[in-house]
């Protein structure tokens, strides 16, 4: 940790040549998830560094870590990474927690998401928001403490309930 924001020399051998290096420290806790979002029982955190690197894929998107309730109704499996929700990209949480966290209890809308086994296919499903069991929060690590304290996320004003089903009798 002393010297995260340094540098590092190092000297390597390739095909019998000397090869002298010098190489930046990075922070890894800048390239881990330090916070998450739960909503209708799902838990999803920014893709991190190291599961990028892992499959060969580019760091941007949200990552299920549990589909919960309402992504596991969709069909979102745990591992997905989601690229955009209703038409909008989503590359960060910031920009995840933005659009999910302005949906109303019992709003649809569309997720596309990729998983890491397959990078580069892509999947459609309908969410439906769930806000009457399972509000919706934001989490982020507090070093400090060792904590994870939580801010709820409003719900919107306007919920959008579908209406009751008719059935006649002829």
């Amino acid at each position: 940790d002393a010297h995260v924001g340094g540098t590092v020399e190092i000297t390597v051998e390739r095909g019998g040549e000397r090869i002298r290096q010098t190489l930046p420290v990075g922070d890894l806790h800048a390239i881990s998830p330090s916070e998450y979002f739960e909503f209708g029982d799902a838990v999803v955190h920014a893709l991190s560094y190291q599961m990028a690197r892992h499959f060969n894929a580019p760091v941007s998107g949200v990552f299920v870590a549990n589909p919960g309730y309402v992504l596991n109704a969709a069909g979102v499996p745990r591992g997905a990474v989601i690229s955009s929700v209703g038409g909008k990209p989503v590359a960060t949480l910031d920009d995840f927690v933005r659009v999910v966290g302005a949906l109303a209890d019992g709003e649809r809308v569309a997720l596309r998401y990729s998983t890491l086994d397959d990078p580069k296919g892509t999947e459609t499903r309908v969410m439906r928001m769930d806000r009457s069991w399972f509000p919706a929060h934001r989490c982020r690590r507090d070093d400090a403490t060792g904590l994870w304290p939580c801010e709820p996320i409003a719900a919107m004003s306007s919920n959008v309930r579908p209406s009751p089903a008719m059935a006649s009798c002829a």
